[in-house]
């Protein structure tokens, strides 16, 4: 065999390996929010963590474990054709102590879920057109305040996390 047809045969080989491997080396991302802008949420290097419930519903996980401590965000993202009814059921869990967020999505509220056990859980529920998303914000209390209240402008910070991902959606 000539040198010009084994070099083009060493050439398809390495090009097909790769159109072969590179779908199984494909990272699945958060199409909402990525890792490196959830770490500055949480404040360093997080795990992220991807369930898809349908092919177009997703919840995104992403946690960061430091000094004996645990913080998380968390997103999930359904479509239905009522969405209107599943924001309201959602919104529930919040109770009488919802905020009405504006400029977020078609209506959003903000709620604190819970605050015990040296932590505080915060939540923004959203709709934008036929999907409702839920944001959730779990973090270690220091003293009276939470980590994400130590934070110079932290509920700015989740607000801004929900608008992106109310744009995203639109």
């Amino acid at each position: 065999m000539s040198s010009l047809i084994k070099s083009w045969l060493v050439l398809g080989l390495i090009f097909g390996s790769f159109i072969v491997v590179s779908p199984y080396c494909h990272a699945e991302n958060c199409p909402w929010l990525n890792a490196a802008t959830a770490g500055g949420v949480l404040g360093g290097t997080v795990v992220a963590r991807l369930t898809h419930t349908t092919p177009e519903n997703m919840t995104c996980d992403y946690t960061l474990e430091r000094e004996g401590s645990k913080s998380s965000l968390k997103i999930a993202v359904r479509t239905s054709s009522t969405s209107q009814k599943d924001f309201q059921n959602a919104r529930s869990s919040c109770g009488a102590t919802s905020t009405p967020l504006r400029g977020i999505g078609n209506e959003a509220v903000e709620c604190t879920l819970s605050e015990m056990a040296g932590y505080s859980t915060e939540q923004i529920i959203g709709r934008v057109r036929d999907r409702v998303f839920i944001l959730k914000w779990s973090a270690r209390k220091t003293g009276d305040r939470s980590h994400a209240e130590d934070l110079d402008g932290s509920e700015s910070i989740i607000r801004n996390v929900a608008e992106q991902i109310a744009g995203s959606l639109f």
